[in-house]
């Protein structure tokens, strides 16, 4: 990344302490954003099957979530066996479903700007049943880590 316009701007007579202030708020802003998701993805994706679980989904982001790995839209996704990249985006997948969900739902009334992947608020009771499976199978992952390793 080249540094050299940013420095340029920032040593410009015009710049103002408000205009770097703002720059710095929206960097941060994304690098906190940028940290909530990775955190989601790589809890499900290390301790969590969502195959189970995906029927919970409401049938229009599992038409998404199929078309993005290459499955056909009447394949019921929990009677195949997908190689491990495939499951490995489809955990990801299911994450940015259930994170995108629950900044919809928290920031609703600020700036949120939905990236369709939000669950409908019709359908919210369907994805509850999978966070509270998924909330089950985190509890017994955890279980089953050696005592040095048990959060």
């Amino acid at each position: 990344m080249n540094m050299e316009p940013m420095v340029f701007k920032f040593s410009d007579p015009g710049c103002t302490a408000h205009y770097m202030d703002t720059l710095l708020d929206i960097v941060k802003g994304y690098r906190d954003n940028q940290k909530d998701d990775f955190l989601a993805i790589s809890v499900i994706q290390t301790c969590i099957d969502v195959v189970p679980d995906f029927y919970h989904l409401p049938q229009t982001l599992q038409k998404t979530v199929k078309h993005q790995l290459g499955i056909e839209e009447k394949v019921k996704i929990e009677s195949i066996a997908l190689p491990n990249e495939q499951q490995m985006s489809l955990k990801k997948q299911v994450a940015h479903i259930l994170y995108s969900t629950r900044n919809s739902i928290v920031h609703a009334k600020s700036n949120y700007e939905p990236n369709g992947l939000e669950c409908p608020p019709d359908s919210l009771e369907e994805v509850n049943q999978m966070m509270s499976s998924i909330g089950r199978a985190l509890i017994q992952w955890n279980e089953n880590q050696a005592d040095y390793i048990r959060v």
